[in-house]
Order: C-alpha cells, then structure tokens, then sequence
C-alpha cells in the first residue's frame, strides 16, 4: 500500500510539475496539447482509480469519485496557470481532462462487471 500511496503521489507531483513548467520554447502542432491533456487525465483517473480501492468499496462510487477527483485536480491546475505569467487558463485544456477522466469511467463501467475491479483489489 505504501508503493500505491508513492505511486498516486507522485504522479500528482508530475502533473504539477508539468503543469506549471514554461513549454514556451517547445514547438508542438496546433491543438496536440489536447491529446496531451487527454491522456494525462485518463491516466490521472486511473491511477486515482486504484488507489481509492483502498478506500471506497462500492464499484460505482469508486468510478464516479475518480472522474470527480481527476477533473477536478485538472481544473484546479487550469486555476495554477491563470496565475502564471508564462502559462494561461484554458477552459478547452479543461474539457480534454475531464473528457480524459470521463472516457475512463466510461470503459471500466462497460468492462466486464467484476473483472477489472476484483483483480485490482486484491493487490
């Protein structure tokens, strides 16, 4: 449980750190950062998703609660950036994380019931 605590902790140290880093000089196409974001916060609902088992027993509330968790770290990183001179708030970064969350909550509600959820709970 430690390693897991480490684990979720640090990933919301590296969003932060991502987050509130100057890519000013790092040229990418138009609107890649989205796909960016995406991924981030599937990844952020994810890793919110395992280690909330520990806490939260009920399937359903387990899901809800990490697509709540992980768009709303999204958006309080948006407020971060408002007040960074080199970094704005982009309210269409804040609908590509919490599109990323929501898509993850879609797919392990339409996953097999028990699979996903009893083999994570176990370790």
């Amino acid at each position: 449980m430690k390693r897991l605590s480490a684990v979720f902790y640090l990933w919301l140290l590296a969003v932060l750190f991502l987050s509130t880093y100057n890519f000013s000089n790092v040229e990418a196409p138009k609107n890649s950062d989205k796909i960016i974001h995406f991924i981030i916060y599937f990844v952020t609902a994810l890793i919110t998703y395992v280690y909330f088992l520990k806490f939260i027993i009920n399937r359903g509330l387990l899901v809800v609660a990490s697509v709540i968790f992980a768009s709303f770290y999204g958006f309080l990183m948006e407020c971060v950036q408002y007040f960074l001179p080199y970094r704005s708030f982009s309210l269409s970064d804040e609908v590509a994380n919490t599109s990323g969350a929501v898509v993850f909550g879609i797919i392990i509600l339409l996953s097999k019931k028990e699979g996903l959820y009893e083999t994570w709970r176990k370790h």
